[in-house]
């Protein structure tokens, strides 16, 4: 009688076998793409930060620029538009505000 159950019986052991390792394996991947999409963001987050940072030394530039020349006429209004450039990228990098 055990012969006749053992061809069912070893079938049924290897799917369930099958269905484990797969289970485990996929829970595994889907761990990896979670760590993967985190470190992702962090990075979008770090280089937004990066790109802020740069603009907020642009402005800190056109500050420190414009007070040290008194006389308009020294300003270097290539500086001052480059500055400026920068600066009008603000708009891209920081969101806007709604009331």
């Amino acid at each position: 009688m055990l012969k006749d159950f053992a061809g069912p019986v070893a079938t049924t052991i290897a799917a369930i076998t099958a269905i484990v390792v797969t289970h485990r394996f996929n829970k595994r991947q889907i761990e990896i793409s979670r760590a993967q999409r985190d470190i992702a963001l962090d990075k979008l987050k770090f280089d937004l930060f990066e790109l802020r940072y740069g603009i907020y030394l642009a402005a800190k530039q056109l500050i420190e620029y414009t007070s040290s020349h008194h006389d308009v006429k020294k300003v270097a209004s290539s500086h001052v538009r480059s500055l400026y450039v920068k600066l009008d990228e603000a708009r891209f990098f920081f969101g806007v505000e709604r009331s």
